[in-house]
């Protein structure tokens, strides 16, 4: 069974350090970890058992002989913890993470239901025997267990059936197909199998399903990528759609600029010959060709590679310069800013390209609230990271729009100026500053992009702002 360990806490880390800042890869790798502590807690009763172990030959697990015997009482200690951790929170995991990954749930839905979840783990754990030996109750387990491993199955099926975009279509099936058969194997052996015999052997069998989905895993590895995961390392193909983009987009640009080049210089060799019912004609003409210029050369400097040259900014003074342009925007739309800043720090970044950044998301912002509304921009700092949020009020982003709206020239809004760029080079610019974006559209309407930045990034803490909450009104009369 150390293969066993070995295997999933390897899978683990894989997915864990391949992309760390993923809830899903985090969920993904926790259920994956607890559920090889299994393996683990079986090699030590083994281990305890066996001539080479501290414990005595027909004396299994060392009941007879354990008193006194320190080495073996921990080892027995270790494994029984061990494997209650592992029965109670393999089920736990596997359903935060199947709810994380379908992106059928709010965040705030997928956090109720991790919290929630603890409650009969809890319980479990409180009717479980210590003492002489490990007895859990695995008539309690089954009853929450068992739909936590028949929801998991069920909401990775709908995620897949109710994916539309093809490659995450075919990811989202091979997810379902290596996990289910295992979950329900799971299911019928352990939970079940235990709760008819207490002394039911499942390690065997358990095996071999844990074996099929190594199998399927590293075929699919070769093939397609599981959870961003590929042979080779191959995170996201996200880098290379953007060079292919910018490549094509770099021939487009340079053909349409030559075009207006042209137009622009006709127009200005007809100026002097035209007649006066011609020359507004020609200067129509001409802000046509300035403002066609002036699309195509922001659609480029969009497309270039990013470069970042990173030195320490303050975060609040950074969210104000970002927010001054949009002063006679918001008040012209009747939005109301609120800013709540629960933390004053100093990280390395990039000034210009992460305020460019944070622009392009207050802009969306103030594009979805032309009615009026209320912009709320937070700032926080824990352990681990510094979080900016830049929340609306407004319609809200579909449900089915969501899983695509950093890829380059989506849009959900109308024609015009609108590229469908600014979010792909948000994501781009946050994404090689070593953090996250994501963007969350509850039913009820609203907007909200979390950015996370790694705690590592801090330079110089600020003390003294914690609590700091303030409402500005002013700027958005």
């Amino acid at each position: 069974m150390l293969w066993y360990f070995a295997g999933l806490t390897a899978a683990a880390l894989v997915l864990l350090f391949n992309n760390p800042l993923s809830r899903i890869n985090r969920w993904a790798a926790g259920f994956l970890g607890i559920a090889g502590l299994g393996g683990l807690a079986f090699v030590l009763k083994d281990w305890a058992a066996s001539p080479f172990g501290p414990g005595e030959a027909g004396d299994p697990y060392g009941t007879a002989s354990g008193e006194g015997n320190l080495p073996l009482q921990a080892i027995r200690t270790a494994a029984s913890a061990l494997e209650l951790l592992n029965q109670l929170g393999t089920p736990y995991a596997c359903a935060v993470f199947a709810a994380v990954y379908s992106g059928l749930f709010s965040r705030r839905t997928e956090n109720r239901m991790a919290a929630g979840l603890l409650l009969p783990a809890g319980l479990t754990a409180a009717f479980t025997a210590y003492s002489p030996e490990l007895v859990i109750p695995y008539g309690l387990l089954l009853a929450w267990a068992g739909p936590a491993y028949l929801f998991s199955c069920l909401v990775l099926f709908l995620a897949y059936r109710r994916e539309r975009h093809p490659g995450r279509r075919r990811s989202r099936l091979v997810t379902f197909l290596i996990m289910a058969p295992t979950l329900l194997l799971i299911l019928a052996l352990i939970n079940i199998g235990r709760t008819l015999d207490p002394a039911f052997d499942f390690f065997p069998w358990i095996s071999l399903a844990v074996g099929y989905s190594f199998a399927a895993a590293a075929v699919c590895l070769f093939l397609y990528g599981v959870l961003g995961v590929k042979l080779r390392f191959v995170r996201d193909p996200w880098d290379s759609t953007m060079k292919a983009v910018a490549s094509g987009t770099a021939i487009v640009n340079h053909t349409i600029k030559n075009e207006i080049a042209k137009i622009s210089l006709s127009t200005d060799n007809l100026q002097p010959l035209a007649g006066p019912e011609a020359e507004e004609s020609l200067r129509i003409i001409r802000r046509s060709a300035d403002h066609m210029l002036a699309m195509v050369t922001r659609m480029h400097g969009q497309m270039q590679e990013t470069v970042l040259v990173e030195e320490p900014c303050r975060l609040t003074g950074l969210l104000e310069e970002a927010l001054e342009p949009f002063g006679p925007l918001f008040g012209a739309c009747g939005i109301r800013v609120e800013r709540r800043y629960l933390a004053d720090v100093t990280v390395c970044c990039d000034h210009v390209h992460l305020r460019e950044a944070l622009g392009n998301l207050l802009r969306n912002a103030a594009e979805a609230m032309k009615k009026g509304g209320v912009l709320t921009v937070e700032l926080e700092c824990t352990r681990r990271w510094v979080r900016l949020t830049i929340r609306d009020t407004g319609p809200g982003i579909p449900r089915d729009a969501l899983p695509y709206v950093f890829e380059p020239f989506y849009t959900t809004k109308g024609q015009g100026e609108n590229f469908g760029l600014g979010l792909a080079y948000s994501y781009n610019v946050i994404r090689k500053s070593g953090g996250s974006l994501k963007l969350d559209s509850p039913p009820g309407g609203g907007t909200t992009a979390d950015i996370l930045l790694p705690a590592r990034k801090i330079v110089k803490p600020e003390e003294g702002v914690a609590d700091k909450e303030r409402e500005t009104p002013e700027r958005g009369r």
